[in-house]
């Protein structure tokens, strides 16, 4: 028998809604691994939320979310990671409190909070406020030119 298998250290949440956001993703993965880190990436299945999505701001952080959440909750029972990354403030919308325990980190160009102003966005900033107060490491995107 042999050695067991060493504990995944980063599970990467990623939406990978846009091809930039894929290939940032890609790029993080391989940047973790370059550090040593057994790092996967948990690809986010949103087809059961489609309908719902691109209707409006609130609609579809609110959908997305909730597609993390199932697939996080699947993703955790097989592996154990040592900490997650999520793609994006709002795809840690909905996790439960217990979750939000786990060592936690975003990486992020940009909050909800400045790109979902007015009234009708006031739930997604109050649930990013939340999962910010609960986050070890803000990570930022780097923009190229």
């Amino acid at each position: 028998m042999g050695p067991a298998p060493r504990q995944l250290d980063v599970l990467h949440v990623s939406l990978g809604t846009t091809f930039g956001a894929r290939r940032g993703d890609s790029e993080l993965i391989s940047a973790l691994r370059e550090l040593g880190l057994r790092a996967e990436q948990l690809r986010v299945d949103l087809r059961p939320v489609e309908r719902l999505r691109n209707r409006t701001p609130p609609l579809t952080d609110l959908s997305e979310a909730a597609a993390v959440r199932v697939a996080l909750d699947r993703a955790l029972e097989r592996r154990g990671p040592r900490a997650i990354v999520y793609s994006a403030t709002t795809s840690a919308l909905l996790q439960p409190a217990a979750r939000l325990r786990i060592p936690s980190a975003v990486w992020m160009d940009a909050p909800a909070a400045s790109n979902r102003p007015g009234g009708r966005n006031c739930a997604q900033r109050a649930l990013e406020r939340r999962y910010m107060r609960s986050i070890r490491l803000l990570i930022g995107k780097a923009r190229r030119s």
